[in-house]
C-alpha cells in the first residue's frame, strides 16, 4: 500500500507543466518589470522609477514613473506598443506605437531587441553584444 502512494505522488509531480516563455513574462495576464542593473552602467537616475509592463495579448507599456528629469538626462515619454518573441523565442522584441494615450503613431519605434539570456518569474535577463539589462518584477 504504502509503494502505491509513493508511485501515485511521484507521478503527480511529472504532470506538473513548466511555465511558458510568455507566462514568465506577462504573469499570465500583466506583469510589471523594473531594470535592475545594466551593463554598460546606466547612469542615468531617472531610470530608477520606470516600470515595463508585459501582457498576455501582446501589449506593452512603458511608465517612465515621476523622477523623469535630471542635471544630465530624461526619461522618454509614456508609451504603449506591442512586444513578441522570435528566433524560437531566443529574441525579445518591443515596439512603440506612440504616447500613452494617445493614438498610434505612424512611425512606430523599436524600444527592444535583444536575446534573452534567462527568464524566469522574478528575473528576465536580456543581452545585445556586449550590452546586458537585468530586470525584476516589481
Amino acid at each position: 500500500m504504502i509503494a502505491c502512494i509513493i508511485m501515485f505522488a511521484c507521478e503527480k509531480q511529472n504532470d506538473v507543466t513548466p511555465p511558458t516563455k510568455t507566462q514568465l513574462l506577462t504573469g499570465g495576464s500583466t506583469k510589471a518589470w523594473k531594470l535592475q542593473s545594466s551593463i554598460p552602467e546606466d547612469l542615468c537616475p531617472t531610470n530608477i522609477d520606470n516600470t515595463y509592463f508585459f501582457s498576455a495579448d501582446g501589449t506593452f507599456e512603458f511608465d517612465r514613473g515621476t523622477n523623469v528629469e535630471s542635471e544630465n538626462c530624461s526619461d522618454i515619454i509614456n508609451v504603449f506598443g506591442t512586444w513578441s518573441f522570435k528566433n524560437n523565442e531566443a529574441t525579445l522584441i518591443v515596439i512603440a506605437l506612440g504616447p500613452t494615450g494617445q493614438p498610434a503613431s505612424n512611425e512606430p519605434l523599436e524600444l527592444i531587441n535583444a536575446t534573452i539570456s534567462s527568464l524566469s518569474e522574478e528575473e528576465l535577463v536580456l543581452t545585445d553584444g556586449m550590452d546586458k539589462a537585468v530586470f525584476r518584477k516589481k
